[in-house]
This record gives structure tokens, C-alpha cells and sequence, in this order.
């Protein structure tokens, strides 16, 4: 009987840890993460990243935190077809497939939209080193003209969204580094029942690596979003920026190897770069306001207004260049959107107009000061192009885009002096 109990108690242990290891086995733990979805705006509406028929990469919040908040070079040249410089401090240019080999000056050829709008000005020149980088909430680059909603464009399309108010949030910050570098932002913003705002505020100053590399910008900017009925909202953007940074100049090779941290020397004809205090001097004020009014459950219009006033300083080696430039303008588009049984239709159809002023004076530079006239001119760009574009999702299958734009260009120049 002991004998036949023993037996029992050994093949119940044996058939359990058998099938038991077998149940294990067949039904383990489930270790994967599902990653959240990347979806990308493209001015109208959110998408997935992998669906989007355009070349486009995104930087979000995440990969934003990760770089040196005191430069958006590093962060943009993480992508592949994209390269920024900063000359000296706040000096950037920016390349989109090469669009620096017909620009070789600031960033011109890539059209530059801040949230609902257009940062480029009527001329093709866009001012993006007033902007802080610890405003932004993602950047979007479209490679390439994308689809010709943007207008006719040689490198791109860069998308910058503001930081997103979806909850309350205070953040202050302050960094410091080597060469004088000093970064300090605050950011406030509330969510009520009907509106929505934000506020941000930054300081950043660095004495640079070189002579004659100081950089100094004061920045503000608010956000401000109002869902004044169930089918429409309003939204405002402002900022100020006070931009100065010192021009060191190119060195030869000889000057060089002697000692790399030499601004431009000077020479038997020209003064040299600290003695002429090269350096630029930008004040800006933006300001757009957009109105979207859902017309119907398929239908709706958007209206963007914006403008800006820049007070632009220029000493250089051989001039001193005064420029007071305005531009204002509208972007309005119809977006029509459809559910056929499984197939989506999405279409819009729009109008953006924009216009720039721009009063240049030039004099000599004695040392920094403007002394006698050189050259005096008044110029007056504009561009305005119609756009359509349509996008087919058949059973999420197959995505078909279509897009067209027809744009005009208008200058004129007039000289005053001498």
C-alpha cells in the first residue's frame, strides 16, 4: 500500500511539471511594446508618418530634448538630405537637396511656415535664428516641392509647430556653457474650458570661440486659442525678437594656423573685422491670426491672416547697410473631406497672397558708424499662387495624391540715391 502511494506521488509530480513546462512554453509572457503611432501635420491634417506620399522627416518633442537646446544645427542635420551651418553664433543657413548652391547667404529657396503661418517673406528670405529653440514642439521638412501647396519652392518645405497647450504646464530652465554661453526660457500655458494660451520667454548670450563672435537674443512669444462655438476657432501667434551677433570674417590659411580664434585681419586696402564691428542687428515683430469654421460635417474654411516689421542693422568691411522691411499677407483654403463606403477622399482648395517692403540704405562705416551715403533703394516683392490637391485613400490600401499650384511673381525696384 506504501509502496503503490509512493508510485502515485511520483508520476502526479512527473505528468505536472511535464505539462506544466509544455503550458508554459506555448503561452509565454507577451514582452513587446506597442510603439505610439508618428503621425505628421502637413499643414491641413494629421497623418501617419508611413503613409505619407511625401519625402518627409519629423522631428518631435522627444528627438528635440535630446539636442543642445542653445542651436538647432545639431538637432537638423540628423537628417539625411538636410544640412545647417552657423557661421559664427545666430548665423545660420540651411540646405534642403542642395538649395545652398544657388543661396549661398542666409536661408533663402526653402519656404519656412511657423504653425498656421508663412515665416518665409514675399522675397524667398526667412529670419528662422529669431526663433528659440525651446519653443518649438516639432519640426516637419518635406523634401523637395511638396506637392505644390506651398507654392514653387527649388529645396523644401520646413513645418514648425509650437509647443502643443494640451495641458496645464510651467517649465523654467537655465543652461550654461563653455565661451560665454548663457541660456535660461521660461513657458507658461493654461487650459480653460474655451481657450487655450501659452506664453514663452527666453534670453541667450555666448562671447563665441573667435573675436568679434558675440551673440545676444531676447525672445517672447505667446500663443492664443479660442473655440468661440462648436464649429469654429480662432488663433493668434505673436513673438518679439531682439537678435545681435557679431560677424568674425574668414581667415587665410596662414592667418589661420598662426591662430584660428582671429577674426578678418586687415589689409592694405580694407579695415579689418572688429575695427568696422561687423556685426547684424535684427528686431522683429510677428504677428498672425487664423479662423477655422467647420461649414458642414465634410467641409471646412480656413482663413490665415499675418505680418511682420523688421528693424535690420548691417556694419560690414565696406558699407553699413540700414533695412526696414513689412510684409503681410493671407493664406485661405476650402478642405473638403468624404467617406465613400470604404475609401476616403480628401481635397482642398486655396488661395495664399503675401507682400514685402523693403527701405535699404547704405553708407560708409567709419568704425561702426554710418557715416556718407552710398546708395539708397526701395523694394517691393510679391507672390501670390493658387494651389488644389487632392488625396484618394482606397480601403487604406493604395494612397493616391494629386497637386497643382499657379504662382506669380512681381518685383520692383526703385533707386533714390545717389
Amino acid at each position: 500500500m506504501q509502496l503503490n502511494l509512493t508510485r502515485f506521488l511520483f508520476i502526479f509530480i512527473f505528468w505536472f511539471s511535464f505539462f506544466g513546462k509544455i503550458s508554459a512554453q506555448t503561452a509565454p509572457v507577451d514582452s513587446a511594446k506597442k510603439l505610439q503611432e508618428v503621425t505628421v501635420k502637413g499643414y491641413y491634417s494629421q497623418q501617419p508618418l508611413i503613409r505619407s506620399t511625401a519625402a518627409v522627416s519629423l522631428l518631435d518633442s522627444n528627438t528635440l530634448r535630446n539636442q543642445n537646446p542653445a542651436s538647432l544645427v545639431g538637432a537638423l542635420n540628423t537628417i539625411a538630405g538636410v544640412r545647417m551651418e552657423e557661421r559664427s553664433p545666430g548665423s545660420y543657413r540651411l540646405s534642403l537637396r542642395g538649395s545652398l548652391l544657388r543661396s549661398p547667404f542666409g536661408i533663402r529657396d526653402v519656404k519656412i511656415y511657423l504653425d498656421d503661418f508663412p515665416l518665409t517673406d514675399a522675397g524667398g528670405n526667412t529670419y528662422l535664428n529669431l526663433l528659440d529653440f525651446n519653443s518649438l514642439g516639432s519640426i516637419e521638412i518635406y523634401k523637395g516641392p511638396d506637392g505644390s501647396t506651398f507654392g514653387a519652392n527649388t529645396g523644401g518645405v520646413v513645418l514648425i509647430n509650437p509647443k502643443p497647450v494640451q495641458q496645464n504646464e510651467t517649465e523654467i530652465g537655465l543652461s550654461a556653457g563653455y565661451y560665454g554661453l548663457l541660456s535660461q526660457h521660461a513657458h507658461f500655458q493654461r487650459t480653460l474650458k474655451n481657450y487655450q494660451f501659452s506664453i514663452s520667454e527666453a534670453y541667450q548670450r555666448s562671447d563665441g570661440y573667435r573675436q568679434n563672435s558675440a551673440m545676444d537674443r531676447k525672445f517672447i512669444q505667446t500663443t492664443q486659442r479660442w473655440q468661440y462655438s462648436s464649429k469654429a476657432n480662432l488663433h493668434a501667434l505673436i513673438f518679439y525678437s531682439d537678435l545681435n551677433y557679431q560677424s568674425p570674417g574668414g581667415l587665410t590659411l596662414s592667418q589661420f594656423a598662426e591662430n584660428p580664434k582671429l577674426a578678418r585681419q586687415p589689409t592694405k586696402t580694407l579695415p579689418g573685422a572688429v575695427e568696422q564691428q561687423a556685426a547684424i542687428y535684427n528686431k522683429t515683430i510677428f504677428a498672425g491670426l487664423s479662423n477655422s469654421y467647420q461649414l458642414n460635417k465634410n467641409l471646412k474654411h480656413v482663413l490665415a491672416v499675418f505680418g511682420s516689421y523688421t528693424d535690420f542693422r548691417n556694419p560690414f568691411i565696406t558699407n553699413y547697410e540700414k533695412r526696414y522691411e513689412n510684409t503681410f499677407g493671407l493664406r485661405t483654403f476650402l478642405d473638403y473631406t468624404k467617406l465613400v463606403h470604404n475609401n476616403r477622399i480628401n481635397t482642398q482648395i486655396g488661395l495664399e497672397s503675401s507682400q514685402t517692403g523693403s527701405e535699404i540704405r547704405n553708407f560708409d562705416n567709419n568704425k561702426g558708424t554710418p557715416t556718407a551715403i552710398q546708395a539708397f533703394d526701395n523694394l517691393k516683392a510679391s507672390q501670390t499662387f493658387a494651389f488644389a490637391k487632392i488625396n484618394i485613400d482606397l480601403s487604406k490600401k493604395l494612397l493616391i495624391e494629386l497637386a497643382s499650384s499657379l504662382n506669380f511673381y512681381r518685383y520692383n525696384y526703385e533707386s533714390l540715391a545717389p
